[in-house]
């Protein structure tokens, strides 16, 4: 391993695909691919291991391809959501020691939201969040997960909004960070002002 880091530098390719189908679909595809050469992997935080370090890979390249969607099924309800495939491809070169995580993205995740508008200002939100597996060079492993939050919100004067939430509303066990397990199923009440007058609310 080198006593120095070298500069990191990378060079990305971008092509992407826009659709309107009819008045109320709009679709868009998009693939990407990136080369990184002395990629940097870091670490100054671990459950596992004290102290703070740093190396380099000789090259990494990462490519995938992304799809969005946003329809407008009826006056008052909307879809919209997207998904991303990423994969990787590298070379560590040498052995490193077996702490130096090099901690990779999920191959495949989601989003697909969902609103509704209700009577007298308030609107109906859901979010369903898929997450794919993911791995390490440390050989721990995060497990894909699937999560679903549900809120009703109420808009008042166009300034003041107040919602009711319900974040993980089926109790999925799952991990964001190894080692730490994310919350349960969690509601709350937020209500949040604006100086402004959201003309969109009117």
């Amino acid at each position: 391993m080198d006593s120095f880091l070298k500069p990191e530098t990378s060079i990305s390719y971008d092509a992407g695909l826009y659709r309107r189908i009819g008045q109320n679909l709009d679709m868009r595809i998009a693939v990407n691919y990136i080369n990184t050469s002395n990629y940097y992997v870091t670490n100054t935080t671990s459950p596992y291991y004290s102290g703070s370090y740093a190396y380099q890979i000789e090259g990494v390249k990462f490519y995938g391809t992304e799809l969005e969607f946003n329809w407008k099924a009826t006056e008052k309800l909307i879809f919209f959501g997207n998904y991303s495939y990423q994969n990787n491809a590298y070379s560590l070169g040498e052995e490193f020691p077996y702490p130096m995580l090099l901690n990779l993205p999920p191959k495949n995740k989601g989003k697909l939201s969902i609103r509704y508008t209700l009577p007298f200002k308030t609107r109906l939100s859901s979010d369903v969040i898929i997450y794919g597996e993911r791995l390490s060079e440390g050989g721990y492993t995060l497990d894909g997960y699937a999560t679903a939050d549900l809120s009703l919100e109420r808009n008042f004067a166009g300034r003041m909004m107040a919602s009711f939430y319900i974040n993980n509303l089926t109790g999925t066990e799952y991990q964001q960070v190894y080692g730490y397990p994310s919350p349960g199923v969690t509601w709350g009440v937020r209500l949040k002002i604006s100086t402004a007058r959201n003309i969109f609310s009117q």
